[in-house]
């Protein structure tokens, strides 16, 4: 009887026999079938003017400031920039009501893109800047969430609602023109800039001098040669190679930049590895990378199960033996990359062939799909106030206060402005306040 491989696919589920997925094709009709058609997807209103205060957040005289701030920028630069809040997300989350009024509205000038979108929803307490592709380079995702953290939420919080929308205007203008975040003479606001990220450190680059590279010189000596005797065995066989880097600790958790930079120079010095493990001094942090051309592709499921085991039980060991408990796992990795046979996916299961469980896994898939977005437009999902961040982020904090009452204006008026057939990039940010 032929010994189990190492590194064992786990059992698949092909065994469930294949008339079950034309049973689940059925249930998918009949989820279809007796749902009710109830969708929730958002309306934008009638485009009114550069600024569309359906919200009534400001006064009549308020309303007509900003709307000459936007003209004279429209006019002097081209950017279409409007300004749009709205009494409720109706359960939808802000960045669907931005995405889909701006496109309702074509906010831009048709092939420029070079149109913006303000949106303030007091209700959900939620903003959102929604920007063409026209204006990516100027107003990025991450100025447009500075601009509604530093300009916008503290001043709503505080009910002082022109002035927040106000300084988001002439922040959104001064970016286009290739200014500051806040305009000269402009107060900054009571929050501070957010943090600049951190460089990314670029992977070291790693000469495939071998298939056991120290970059530390601190790697014991014997366990190394220990590694190197056994992938000495699997080279005189013709064996599938896996690689090992050893770096300081800190660039261990760089494990995929590392192995990434490095791959192509271990494949073309070895043309049998199919995987590279990356690994700290003192054998933590453990990450294999395995190449996806050719038989790896088979094995590929067994052998992340089997590296995060090792990972497991080497960080399990005392300090001392780490070194040596991650060698003996390493060559259990190697071995295990020669015992899984091309065909694996290919094997019968029992006495069907695998081909027979197509219709199943369609089956189930399929509902699965259909459930999500069945659920999505029937409004089950919709538990709070507007949804997650954008390509920039929810972020920011959910602020208390309330905002101010007196007599506001509920859009109207015109303000001469009307869209010029532009449509959104899906940049822009989201915050809270």
């Amino acid at each position: 009887m032929r010994a189990p491989p190492l590194l064992t696919l786990p059992p698949p589920c092909f065994a469930v026999p294949w008339r079950l997925g034309w049973l689940s094709w059925l249930a998918l009709v009949l989820f279809v079938t007796l749902c009710p058609a109830r969708a929730l997807a958002y309306t934008p209103p009638a485009l009114s003017g550069a600024v569309n205060d359906t919200a009534a957040l400001l006064t009549p005289a308020e309303r007509q400031e900003l709307e000459r701030l936007l003209a004279e920028h429209r006019k002097a630069y081209g950017h279409e920039v409007v300004v749009f809040t709205t009494p409720s997300l109706a359960g939808e989350s802000v960045e669907d009501v931005a995405y889909a009024t701006f496109n309702a509205w074509g906010i831009g000038k048709k092939g420029k893109d070079n149109g913006v979108l303000l949106v303030v929803a007091p209700k959900d307490r939620r903003l959102r800047i929604e920007s063409g592709k026209g204006v990516g380079g100027e107003l990025t995702d991450l100025v447009s969430k500075r601009i509604l953290t530093e300009r916008v939420g503290p001043k709503l919080k505080l009910g002082k609602n022109f002035e927040a929308l106000r300084d988001g205007v002439t922040s959104i203008h001064s970016v286009l023109r290739g200014g500051p975040v806040v305009p000269a003479g402009e107060d900054a606001g009571p929050v501070a800039a957010l943090p600049v990220a951190p460089r990314r450190v670029e992977p070291p680059e790693v000469p495939p001098t071998s298939l056991f590279v120290d970059m530390t010189g601190t790697f014991p000596t014997e366990a190394r040669a220990r590694y190197l005797a056994a992938a000495d065995v699997a080279v005189k066989k013709g064996a599938p190679l896996l690689a090992v880097i050893v770096v300081d600790e800190g660039l261990a958790l760089d494990g995929p930049l590392i192995a990434g930079a490095s791959s192509a120079a271990f494949y073309r010095a070895f043309p049998k590895a199919r995987a590279i493990a990356v690994v700290g001094r003192d054998g933590r942090n453990l990450f294999v990378y395995y190449d996806l051309s050719g038989d790896a592709r088979d094995q590929s499921i067994a052998l992340q199960t089997a590296a995060s085991r090792a990972k497991g039980v080497v960080g399990s060991a005392a300090p001392g033996r780490r070194p040596d408990v991650f060698v003996d796992e390493a060559i259990t990795l190697l071995q295990g990359l020669g015992t899984v046979p091309s065909s694996a996916w290919k094997e019968r299961v029992g006495e069907e062939s695998i081909w027979f469980a197509v219709p199943w896994i369609a089956g189930i898939l399929g509902f699965i799909a259909l459930a999500t977005w069945l659920v999505h437009k029937l409004g089950l999902d919709s538990g709070g106030s507007g949804g997650s961040g954008g390509s920039g982020g929810s972020g920011g904090s959910s602020y208390g206060g309330s905002s101010s009452g007196a007599s506001r204006s509920s859009g109207g008026g015109g303000g001469g402005y009307t869209a010029g057939g532009g449509s959104s990039g899906g940049g822009g940010a989201s915050d809270s306040y």
